[in-house]
């Protein structure tokens, strides 16, 4: 059993910055593609895709003007903490086309992504570099985790169960993938993690009102292509992932074990390099769509042992991590 000295911290140079401008804003805007600063902003309620533009510094050079209608306006989902605006490039990508000059990355949470990509010079030749997988270097496996230790003797009994289950199934779940190589171990020292986990009562005006937690994964951008093809693709090399967790529900309860696990694989999954999903029974689905207070606590687990399932995530895990064993081999190893 994992003891509770081996629980998770967020380190203090990761913070969810707001201006008191943007606090002010209504709708969280995700601008990808041919734009010259890709990333995420607040932008008015039902803003025009011409006021997109502007907020993230105006078109590139490479922008398809065609195909942008200026006067479209956004229209925010009730359901969604943000949404996302691809403004497309001239060689007719439906994808957004993500270069760098620079080598580090930071993707936002996994509510709230980011990127801090930029348009390559005009002197790159052949094609662009356009976004392929993101994951750990399987060299650097397994993954160190540090869990912040909690203080309260009743939240370590109700929380401790659900962390160490979460993690045992991943564990579990990467050997279904017959990787040569385990996947996560706990270590008892912060700076020896590659993972760092932590309970806070996240600040729900910034995060939004339904985060049960979030993932902050940090790395390195790496071009590389497969044998045959021009193509260029990135791949957004792990070095650190941070996972918050919301320490009480809304109304100042507990989270029920069961919701709690799932909360935590969940966020995992994100620091694997999984992405949301929009299947409903999967566990990358935005919304637990369960009871999360202990008090419904059999329920939650009664809805989410029959709903719930691992399968749509372990085949794009499959994916990620097949691919990258590929991509690593010719690779330096991350130090």
């Amino acid at each position: 059993m994992m003891s509770h000295r081996s629980k998770i911290l967020l380190m203090t140079g990761v913070a969810l910055l707001c201006s008191l401008s943007a606090a002010k804003a209504d709708v969280l805007v995700e601008i990808q593609g041919a734009v010259q600063r890709p990333g995420t902003y607040f932008v008015s309620d039902h803003a025009t895709i011409t006021e997109v533009i502007r907020t993230a510094g105006g078109l590139s050079s490479q922008a398809d003007k065609r195909r942008i209608a200026g006067e479209q306006r956004i229209s925010p989902n009730s359901s969604s903490s943000k949404i996302i605006v691809t403004i497309p490039f001239v060689n007719g990508s439906t994808r957004p086309i993500i270069a760098s000059a620079r080598s580090s990355f930071t993707p936002g949470n996994s509510r709230s992504g980011n990127s801090s990509s930029t348009i390559p010079n005009a002197d790159i030749r052949g094609e662009w570099p356009i976004g392929g997988i993101e994951g750990w270097d399987v060299k650097k496996l397994p993954i160190a985790v540090w869990v912040e230790p909690l203080n309260d003797q009743e939240l370590i009994s109700r929380y401790a169960p659900a962390l160490e289950a979460a993690l045992g199934k991943w564990n579990q779940l990467w050997q279904e993938l017959s990787m040569p190589k385990a996947l996560l171990r706990i270590v008892n020292e912060p700076d020896k993690a590659d993972i760092v986990i932590r309970w806070r009562r996240l600040k729900k005006e910034i995060v939004g009102a339904n985060t049960l937690g979030h993932a902050v994964p940090l790395g390195e951008e790496i071009t590389f292509q497969i044998p045959g093809e021009q193509q260029q693709y990135l791949w957004k090399r792990y070095k650190k992932a941070y996972i918050e967790l919301d320490l009480y529900t809304n109304d100042s309860k507990f989270y029920g074990t069961t919701a709690m696990y799932w909360i935590i694989t969940h966020e995992v999954g994100h620091a694997l390099g999984l992405k949301h999903t929009n299947d409903p029974s999967d566990l990358m689905y935005p919304s637990i769509g369960v009871p999360i207070n202990e008090d419904r606590e059999r329920e939650a687990q009664t809805i989410l042992e029959k709903s719930k399932n691992f399968s749509s995530s372990l085949s794009a895990l499959r994916f990620i991590y097949n691919t990258i064993t590929v991509v690593s081999a010719k690779q330096p190893a991350t130090p």
